[in-house]
C-alpha cells in the first residue's frame, strides 16, 4: 500500500541522530536481568531426532483458546464467540504424517490436520517448551498455541521469509512511541512500514504496538489517533496493543508526572476505547508487576491482556499473549528478539467480526 498522511511524511520519524536520547526502547537505555528459557523436554534420542519446532506452512491455521486463557466481554472473545477450532494447526509439523502412519517416539506428529508432539511414545499436554519455544497443548495433545514475536526499528534488516518458514505465526510491530523527554514527542517506528510490508508479504499475521508515555487522558487519545492513522491502508490480523511499562530514567515523562494507579488505569482505558472507537481491536501490553501494582485490573477486564513476564512459569491468569523472554533468536533476525506465546487465534476472530477494517 502507498500508506497515509503519516507513514508518508518525514516529520514523523523525527530526527534519527537523536534516537537514543528520545526513544524509550532504545537498547542501550534499559536492560533488565531475566530468567533463561528452559526446554521442559529432554533433548532428543538421537536415533529418532526430530526438528525441535515445527516449520510453519503458508495456509496453516489454528483456533481455539486453551483453558487456561481468559473469558470474554461483550467486545472481546468469549467462549460463545470464539472460533470453533480449525482442522489445521498455527505451525504444521514437518514431515507431516498420515492417518495411518505410526507416531514417533519423540518428535512432531500431524495426523488429520492436527499437530502433536511426543515424547517416550506419548503426545505431550499442557504448556511445554520445545527448542526455546513455547508452545501450548491440550488435554488431547493437540497443539493449539501460536507462535509470535515483536520487534521495532532496533530489528533491522530482518529476513521475513526465514522468520516465517522458523515457525513464527504472528508479530507486533511497534508503530510509534511518545518520547520520554519533556516535549513528548509523538514519532513515527522508522521501520515501521519496511517491517509490516515484509512480514505481510511472507503471510505472517501481524499486529502493531504503541510505546506510551502519556501522562493524560487526552494525550493517550491522541497516542490511539496516530496508531490508528498510521495503519490505515496496511493489513491488520491483531490487535493494536497500548504499551505501558516502567521507564527507569528519572526524565521519563511518566515519571515527572507522579502518576497514580487510577491515573495509569484512566490512561490505558482512553487510548483502547478511542481504538476501538475506530474500529479496531484494542489490548493492554504490561508487566506482571506493573498491571497488579501499578494499576486497577479490576477496571480493565473489558480489554485483552498481553502479559510481560520473563519467566519459564508465570502464576498470572488470563492473559491472551504472553512475552515470556526479550533475549530470544529467530532465524532472519540478528541479535535478540521479544518471543511470545498467542493463546487466541485473533487473526480469525478478528476477520469473522468485522474488526480492523477487514
Amino acid at each position: 500500500p502507498s500508506g497515509n498522511a503519516i507513514v508518508n511524511n518525514p516529520d514523523s520519524v523525527g530526527d534519527l541522530s537523536k534516537r537514543p536520547e528520545e526513544d524509550p526502547e532504545y537498547p542501550g537505555n534499559k536492560k533488565e536481568d531475566e530468567e533463561p528459557v528452559v526446554d521442559t523436554l529432554p533433548a532428543p534420542p538421537a536415533a529418532d531426532e526430530q526438528s525441535s519446532k515445527p516449520s510453519s506452512s503458508a495456509d496453516a491455521e489454528s483456533s481455539g483458546r486453551p483453558s487456561g486463557s481468559s473469558a470474554g466481554s461483550s467486545s472481546k472473545p468469549s467462549a460463545s464467540s470464539k472460533p470453533a477450532a480449525s482442522s489445521k494447526p498455527a505451525a504444521s509439523s514437518k514431515p507431516a504424517a498420515s492417518s495411518g502412519a505410526p507416531a514417533p517416539s519423540y518428535g512432531w506428529h500431524t495426523v488429520d490436520g492436527n499437530t502433536y508432539f511426543y515424547n517416550n511414545g506419548k503426545p505431550v499436554t499442557g504448556m511445554q517448551t520445545i527448542g526455546g519455544v513455547r508452545y501450548f497443548f491440550e488435554s488431547d495433545g493437540v497443539l493449539s498455541s501460536k507462535v509470535g514475536i515483536d520487534v521495532s526499528e532496533w530489528q533491522t534488516d530482518i529476513d521475513w521469509k526465514k522468520v516465517k518458514a522458523s515457525g513464527v505465526d504472528f508479530v507486533f510491530i511497534r508503530v510509534g512511541f511518545r518520547g520520554y523527554g519533556k516535549e513528548g514527542n509523538i514519532r513515527l517506528d522508522s521501520k515501521f512500514v519496511e517491517h509490516i510490508n515484509g512480514a505481510t508479504a511472507a503471510g505472517l499475521d501481524c499486529g502493531v504496538y504503541f510505546f506510551s508515555q502519556a501522562i493524560t487522558e487526552e494525550e493517550a487519545e491522541e497516542e490511539a489517533r496516530f496508531a490508528v492513522e498510521a495503519v490505515s491502508g496496511f493489513r491488520l490480523t491483531y490487535p493494536i496493543a497500548f504499551d505501558t511499562e516502567y521507564y527507569p530514567l528519572d526524565e521519563a515523562r511518566t515519571n515527572l508526572a507522579n502518576l497514580s494507579d487510577k491515573d495509569r488505569t484512566d490512561i490505558a482505558i482512553a487510548f483502547c476505547n478511542e481504538v476501538k472507537k475506530a474500529k479496531y481491536y484494542p489490548m493492554i501490553y504490561a508487566s506482571k508487576s506493573w498491571y497488579e501494582d501499578e494499576m486497577e485490573p479490576s477496571r480493565l477486564k473489558d480489554f485483552d491482556y498481553w502479559l510481560a513476564h520473563y519467566t519459564n512459569s508465570t502464576s498470572f491468569k488470563g492473559y491472551k499473549i504472553w512475552q515470556y523472554t526479550s533475549v530470544g533468536t529467530v532465524d532472519g533476525i540478528s541479535g535478540d528478539v521479544d518471543r511470545n506465546i498467542g493463546m487466541f487465534d485473533y487473526a480469525d476472530y478478528i476477520r469473522k467480526n468485522g474488526w480492523n477494517k477487514l
